[in-house]
């Protein structure tokens, strides 16, 4: 079965939740650099950025 099939997106729709992800990966990677070198500094950001990607895609695809 293809990805879009299971996933039950169109392209566009995959597309846009593919850039948002990404955006968040980038965002949870500038912050997770800067808590690295100032530890005080945006101590729980990254982890919930990556959240927000878990919640996106929880229930789009379960796997087999």
């Amino acid at each position: 079965m293809d990805h879009l099939e299971k996933t039950n997106l169109t392209y566009w729709e995959h597309f846009v939740l593919g850039m948002q992800c990404n955006w968040y990966c980038f965002v949870a990677l500038l912050f997770g650099l800067i808590h690295t070198i100032f530890p005080n500094l945006f101590p729980f950001t990254s982890y919930e950025y990556i959240l927000k990607i878990r919640g996106k895609v929880k229930d789009l695809y379960k796997g087999e």
